[in-house]
C-alpha cells in the first residue's frame, strides 16, 4: 500500500502515514508489517510507528547510513524484498533489529 503526502496531515518522520496504512489493512499490526525506504527519514518514520525498517539502495543514502537509521537489512534492489520476506530466519532478524 502507498500512502502519499496528499493522504496525511503530518509528514515523515511522523508515523501518521504508516498508522493510516495499518488501519486500511484492518488486522495488521506493526509487528506484522514492514516499512521499506531509502533514507534516514524513512528509518525514523518506521521507528516512530514501531514498524521494522528495511532499507533499499535506490536513493542517495548509503548502506551504512541506512543501518545507522535502524534498518534491519539493506537491499541493493527492491526486487530482493520478496525473497527476504519469504525467508523466515531473515525476517526474524529484521523484525528483531527494530525492537518489535
Amino acid at each position: 500500500m502507498i500512502v502519499g503526502g496528499e493522504d496525511v496531515i503530518h509528514f515523515n518522520p511522523h508515523p501518521e502515514g504508516i498508522e493510516r496504512a495499518l488501519l486500511e489493512f484492518g488486522a495488521a499490526t506493526p509487528a506484522e508489517s514492514v516499512y521499506v525506504g531509502d533514507s534516514a527519514i524513512d528509518g525514523a518514520t518506521a521507528a516512530a510507528a514501531g514498524v521494522p525498517f528495511i532499507g533499499v539502495l535506490s536513493g542517495a543514502t548509503s548502506r551504512a547510513d541506512l543501518f545507522a537509521a535502524g534498518a534491519g537489512d539493506v537491499l541493493a534492489d527492491l526486487a530482493e524484498l520478496p525473497g527476504l520476506l519469504a525467508t523466515e530466519d531473515r525476517w526474524l532478524k529484521v523484525a528483531g533489529a527494530s525492537g518489535v
